[in-house]
């Protein structure tokens, strides 16, 4: 692991933060905070050195680097900044401004101080910051946070004298006598980000006064991970500083392994209020053994802007069985907003409808039990970061009050008494109380967030469990958001039109088939294929497709029986754990994390096969790319125009026959693909999946085969237990699935119907693939090229 840096909020310390290995998102690093201005001009301090010389004979980096040795000689300094961040994930933009005032004073032990506000368009926070003695102690409003830094490190953070390092730009110049100005930079500032930054532009301007950099002001763009940003930062030397005494730290303090924490979760927070387009799904869970009652509520919320038109939806289901007594009660609420109007639902039957509705007050309704966990996470003690993949993974420990107030707060849901187990136990004990948040580094927006909780109570020498989980995932800005309100895509108008790999395939008897690859993931380009494949398929007597997702799901939902043999695939039959088929601890732990970074931990999560944390974890990474979504997926947009027109659609495989194999690779194969997974990231993830589906759509045969085909060299890196795993997972995933898929082909060809075959592309292109098999049997195989 990496270390993770420290933040200091001052505008001098953004230089230099990822610099140092930064592993916290860029939006942190270059965290800011309020200002006051209490002059109207820059002035020099009392210990200001000779004026530096403003030759014309002086080019601009000389001229540059003499006011940066002037500023080293000061003693205390203040400093004004403003720093705004506009941030574009999905289909949502978010603001932030910083804006707050300096001191500090360098040396030995240094001292630093800020305050100010932090604004977004509907919420402003106060705070203050304050470095001395080895102590980062920050407070938010009326939330105090404290970290431990060592000099050295503050003092690479806070002394930097301005927003840009000259030498990574070709294009430095005067502009008058007072001014440099400096673009055309080689690559990325480093407190821009960390690997991965893609540089748009960057640039600026100093303003030299009394031989000092008196303002600064520097602009940059870049994109990471699907998510493009740009930042406005201006700072303004005001003079020497005059700090005030040390604050004092009260003794509830959190005390956080990095200073950035504070800011990185109340920016999280405010995005998260502001979001447009979101879909959120949350689980609170409780379950006695003591009283034998499992209590159960899922929240299901989204809200988009649908052509224009705010939009939104929150369902509830509440489950509730007593175990001793077998008796069940369930019971839902929906609640829509649309149209200025708020209908309430129970059971399905409209309740309530209330009319001039305000968004602001809906948006509050969605978010207060989504983001329900964030009020306990407050009042846990500590909070532990690391980057993980891309993700920044909170830990929260528990307080010594937390778990008595968790405890009695169950006992109330299912009792309605806060002492009942307390009162006939005879000891009691906390197993567990961690919490934790998950937050794109990136972006800054929330993954997920919640809490898990067991107490142990002995009644009459037996110990009985108190348990309660509370799992949130967010994912804001999803291009998916409107269609999980209309059940349509929004329309998407694409000019570059994709011309991906295409065949007929004739018999000697003048059978014919269609056949495409396709991409399980899109974007407006999928809507806008190349007439002659909507032709084909509209002239085809079916669509073939790996399996019919949708009717997959109409089957699970009502047939008990199909849901029984699925939950198998997805359980150990033993009712072992996940960790008991995991031999490396340490990647268990890992996976851990990223499994509740999702946010999609419940009672079953612990249970499930490894392969399904391979997933869930896959899935996490895939949901911050913003830039693919799977409704766009190839398979689906074939499979809505066939309903659209009526064409019938076949499955070649089952949604079952794909699960059955994927939960039969043996253990050590499911570990090994679990270690994959932890290992991929938010941006590498993003750009693999975008690299893949700009070659599908340049249908470039030789590339995309390239692109798909085992590389020699990744094979030889392999140790021998590795290649045997390899083999295995090759024979399942391609050898036998490609053979069945010729079977079947051969079948549709055989029987005298034109059948459109669309599968993934690598089952064309592999080499025991259809292409290749197909021709093998004779059948001709030729390449459509579009005009």
């Amino acid at each position: 692991m990496k270390k993770l840096v420290l933040l200091a909020t001052c505008l001098l310390a953004a230089l230099a933060l990822t610099a140092c290995g930064g592993l916290l998102p860029d939006f942190l690093e270059t965290a800011a905070q309020t200002t006051e201005q209490t002059t109207a001009a820059p002035q020099t301090s009392a210990t200001t050195v000779a004026t530096a010389e403003t030759s014309p004979a002086l080019t601009a980096e000389e001229l540059f680097e003499k006011a940066r040795a002037a500023s080293d000689a000061f003693e205390a300094e203040c400093y004004s900044v403003e720093l705004s961040r506009t941030t574009v994930a999905g289909n949502d933009t978010y603001t932030e401004l910083w804006s707050y005032r300096v001191d500090l004073i360098p040396g030995e032990e240094p001292v630093y101080s800020a305050f100010g506000t932090f604004e977004t368009e509907n919420l402003t926070v106060d705070f203050t910051e304050d470095y001395r003695d080895g102590k980062f102690f920050t407070v938010y409003e009326d939330l105090a946070y404290l970290a431990q830094a060592e000099v050295d490190e503050m003092e690479e953070y806070i002394f930097p004298r301005v927003l840009f390092t000259p030498e990574l730009y070709d294009e430095m110049s005067l502009s008058g006598e007072n001014r440099i100005v400096f673009a055309s930079p080689e690559k990325a500032e480093a407190w821009l980000g960390g690997e991965g930054v893609e540089l748009i532009s960057a640039g600026g301007e100093a303003e030299l006064s009394d031989g000092i950099v008196s303002v600064c002001n520097y602009t940059a763009e870049y994109a990471l991970a699907g998510v493009n940003v740009t930042v406005e930062v201006k700072t303004e030397y005001l003079g020497g500083a005059e700090l005030a005494q040390a604050p004092e730290i009260p003794a509830d303090v959190v005390t956080v392994s990095d200073p950035a924490v504070p800011q990185l979760m109340f920016s999280a927070y405010f995005k998260a209020r502001e979001a447009t387009d979101m879909v959120i799904s949350t689980i609170d869970q409780t379950l006695s053994a003591a009283g034998g009652v499992y209590y159960s509520v899922s929240n299901n919320g989204v809200s988009a802007d649908v052509d224009g038109d705010y939009q939104g939806r929150l369902e509830y289901e509440s489950y509730i069985k007593d175990y001793s007594t077998g008796e069940e009660s369930e019971y839902s609420e929906k609640i829509e907003f649309a149209g200025g109007d708020l209908s309430v639902y129970s059971d399905d039957e409209l309740v309530n409808r209330y009319g001039n509705y305000e968004r602001d007050d809906f948006n509050g309704i969605l978010l207060s039990d989504a983001l329900d966990a964030w009020g306990i996470l407050d009042e846990f003690g500590s909070i532990n970061a690391e980057n993980i993949g891309g993700i920044i993974y909170l830990e929260f420990t528990g307080s010594e009050d937390l778990a008595p107030e968790l405890s009695g707060s169950i006992q109330y849901d299912l009792f309605g008494d806060f002492n009942v187990l307390d009162g006939i136990s005879t000891d009691y004990r906390t197993e567990e109380l961690v919490g934790y948040m998950g937050i794109n580094a990136a972006s800054g927006l929330l993954t997920g967030l919640g809490y898990e909780f067991e107490g142990i109570h002995v009644i009459d020498g037996e110990e009985w469990s108190l348990i309660q989980l509370s799992s949130t995932s967010v994912t804001q800005g999803t291009r998916d958001a409107y269609t999980e309100l209309t059940e349509e895509l929004p329309e998407v108008t694409d000019a570059r039109t994709p011309t991906p790999l295409f065949y007929k395939v004739t018999g000697e008897n003048g059978q014919q088939m269609w056949l495409f690859g396709t991409i399980h993931v899109g974007d407006g380009r999928t809507a806008v294929l190349p007439d002659g494949i909507y032709a084909a398929l509209d002239s085809s007597s079916a669509l073939a497709v790996e399996f019919d997702s949708e009717a997959y799901e109409e089957e699970l939902d009502n047939s008990e029986e199909a849901m029984d043999a699925l939950s198998e695939l997805y359980f150990y039959e033993d009712g072992s754990f996940t960790k008991d088929h995991v031999e490396d601890e340490e990647l268990f732990e890992y996976a851990q994390k990223l499994v509740r970074a999702s946010g999609s931990v419940n009672m079953n999560t612990e249970y499930f096969r490894v392969w399904t944390w391979k997933s869930m974890i896959e899935s996490l990474f895939e949901d911050q790319s913003y830039s693919l979504s799977p409704e766009r997926g190839v398979d689906n947009m074939l499979m809505k125009h066939a309903r659209e027109n009526g064409i019938e659609i076949l499955d070649v495989e089952s949604g079952q026959e794909q699960m059955a194999m994927i939960a039969g690779y043996s253990d050590r194969l499911q570990e090994l693909l679990l270690a994959e997974a932890v290992s991929a990231d938010t941006a590498s993830t993003g750009a693999g999946m975008e690299e893949l589906f700009d070659l599908w759509c340049s249908g470039d045969e030789e590339a995309l085969r390239d692109f798909i085909v085992d590389d020699e060299e990744d094979l030889a890196e392999m140790t021998e237990e590795e290649l045997v795993l390899y083999e295995e997972y090759k024979k399942a995933m391609e050898t036998d699935r490609n053979a069945g898929m010729h079977d079947v082909a051969v079948g549709y060809l055989e029987s005298g119907e034109t059948v459109f075959y669309a599968v993934g592309l690598a089952h064309l292109l592999a080499e025991d693939g259809l292409v290749n098999t197909l021709r093998a049997s004779g059948y001709t195989v030729e390449l459509v090229v579009f005009e």
